[in-house]
């Protein structure tokens, strides 16, 4: 994907586009794998809501 110009190879328009190509699915894959990471303290935030309820209180929506 280059071409020759002078004693230079330069790459082509084709060379640009592909290089944008692979930037932005690179840039996809890195936005995905950071969303699929949970959050610091939200399983230590539920497990603390859980250990404050009484044994015996129902496990309901509203007891967060």
């Amino acid at each position: 994907m280059t071409t020759q110009l002078g004693p230079a190879q330069i790459p082509t328009g084709h060379g640009f586009r592909m290089t944008y190509v692979v930037a932005v699915f690179a840039a996809v894959v890195g936005l995905l794998l950071t969303l699929a990471i949970p959050r610091a303290g939200t399983a230590a935030r539920h497990a603390g809501h859980q250990a404050s309820r009484p044994a015996d209180a129902p496990a309901t929506a509203g007891n967060h």
